[in-house]
């Protein structure tokens, strides 16, 4: 569909494509933020491994998930770069993308410790895909009002997952 000149088609592919990997990423993210402690215990809480150490693994794991959804959407975006033989924007991502994460890690490392690094990921992870998208933006027109109101309501609806998945996970543990 780029390479053919189908337009309306292909953008309307890549629209949905980003839909599903957001109908997807969204509630997995939600639900392993809910049940971080739990996950965590059940895989490592033996022997020396305790209860403090499943906390301060857990609060890694919710920093890192959070950047699952920005990454599966920028995967879309680079699948669609290539598709249409742009081989060299989505290199310039992927440096971009080591460099700022390098600066990130310097910068946060130094105010939040270990957790900074995790923060760093999710904030370079999430500005290299609004740059990406952006870019695309401006060629292919793929964002529109549908688009961001799907994404506005799934987010708000795995916010809800999210909170209910803690809520009964405090009730029933």
């Amino acid at each position: 569909q780029s390479t053919s000149g189908q337009k309306n088609e292909y953008n309307k592919s890549l629209t949905t494509s980003i839909k599903i990997l957001a109908f997807i990423s969204f509630p997995l993210t939600a639900l392993i933020w809910g049940w971080s402690e739990s996950i965590i215990a059940f895989l490592f809480e033996r022997g020396a491994f305790n209860e403090t150490d499943t906390q301060a693994v857990s609060l890694f794991l919710k920093i890192y998930i959070l950047s699952i959804p920005s990454w599966a959407i920028f995967q879309a975006l680079q699948t669609s770069y290539y598709s249409g033989g742009d081989t060299k924007r989505p290199f310039f991502f992927r440096v971009l993308t080591f460099f700022f994460s390098a600066f990130l890690n310097g910068i946060l490392f130094i105010v939040f410790k270990a957790s900074g690094l995790a923060l760093a990921l999710i904030l370079t992870r999430t500005v290299v895909t609004g740059i990406s998208g952006w870019i695309l933006q401006k060629q292919i027109k793929i964002f529109n009002i549908g688009l961001f109101s799907f994404l506005g309501r799934l987010a708000l609806s795995s916010l809800i997952l999210c909170i209910t998945t803690v809520v009964s996970r405090d009730i029933f543990t």
